[in-house]
């Protein structure tokens, strides 16, 4: 059996500590990365696009005019405003349908109406097409002017959310 020096003794406790140093350094980076990746995925999910300027796009369906707006909102009285503008624009249109999302999409405050359209023809088909779209803080008002011919409750669905697609492919973030 080979003897060991004192100094040896001495040497393995040093690169034992060592080792055991090592190894804490590791655990804390593995720590921090852990935070870090956490924190990335919140600010990921927290994260959206907000239009920068009012989007207008129209569409003609069956010689019904549905005009779309959108633009950028904070709150629900911006909302109301910049709905109580576009009524004031149009007084004469049929219908003022919208949909809105304020806040990340996790945790946004919505609303939507069918003005006067029959039920879920077309406040939900806006705000579901805001839903699937990366934007929030964002309103979408169509106004209908009615062209004489019925689209009946699926051409209606289609129409709004044909014309709520379109503007926000139009819209700059």
């Amino acid at each position: 059996f080979p003897t060991r020096r004192s100094s040896d003794l001495q040497y393995e406790k040093v690169d034992c500590t060592n080792k055991q140093k090592a190894l804490a350094r590791t655990s804390r980076q593995i720590q921090l990365l852990e935070l870090v990746t956490k924190a990335a995925k919140n600010l990921i999910v927290s994260m959206f696009k907000v239009p920068t300027s009012q989007t207008v796009f129209e569409l003609v369906e069956k010689r019904s005019r549905f005009i779309t707006y959108c633009d950028a909102i904070t709150n629900e009285q911006d909302f109301k405003h910049f709905l109580q503008r576009l009524k004031l624009q149009y007084p004469d249109a049929r219908h003022f349908c919208y949909g809105f999302r304020i806040g990340p999409a996790s945790s946004a405050h919505r609303g939507f109406s069918d003005d006067g359209e029959p039920s879920g023809t077309a406040g939900m088909p806006i705000l579901n097409v805001i839903d699937h779209s990366e934007f929030s803080n964002i309103g979408i008002i169509v106004v209908r002017y009615f062209g004489g011919t019925k689209l009946g409750t699926g051409g209606l669905s289609r129409a709004y959310s044909l014309a709520t697609k379109s503007v926000l492919e139009k819209t700059s973030w």
